[in-house]
C-alpha cells in the first residue's frame, strides 16, 4: 500500500471507534486527493433529509439550502437507488457507471 494511503486507512480505522476522528480523517482526504472541501454526510431518501456529519470549504447559506437543492426530481444521486445501501459509498464514478451517460452530472 502507498504511504499516503496507509496513514488515511489507519485514520479511518481509528475513526471508526473514535467519531471525534472525522475530521481528521477529512482532513487527510483532501490534502491526498485535491479537493477544496470535505464533506462526509449521510442521505435519509425516504425523509429527505441529510445528516451531516463533517463539512468544511462549503459555505453556510450552501449547507442550510442543501436538502431543498438535492432531492429534485432531476437529481442523477436521487434516481440510483442501487447505490444508496449499507456498504456502498456514493461517488461520480459510480453514478457515471450506473447510468452509463457521461453527462448525466451536466
Amino acid at each position: 500500500m502507498q504511504p499516503h494511503l496507509a496513514e488515511l486507512t489507519e485514520a479511518i480505522y481509528d475513526a471508526a471507534v473514535a467519531p471525534a476522528e472525522w475530521g481528521r480523517v477529512m482532513g487527510l482526504m483532501k490534502e491526498r486527493f485535491s479537493t477544496g472541501a470535505e464533506t462526509f454526510y449521510g442521505l435519509d431518501l425516504g425523509r429527505r433529509r441529510l445528516k451531516t456529519l463533517h463539512i468544511e470549504g462549503i459555505a453556510d447559506e450552501f449547507v442550510r439550502c442543501f436538502t431543498e437543492l438535492f432531492y429534485t426530481d432531476d437529481n442523477p444521486c436521487i434516481r440510483s437507488e442501487p447505490l444508496h445501501r449499507p456498504g456502498v459509498v456514493r461517488t461520480d464514478q459510480r453514478l457515471l457507471a450506473y447510468f452509463r451517460d457521461p453527462g448525466v452530472l451536466r
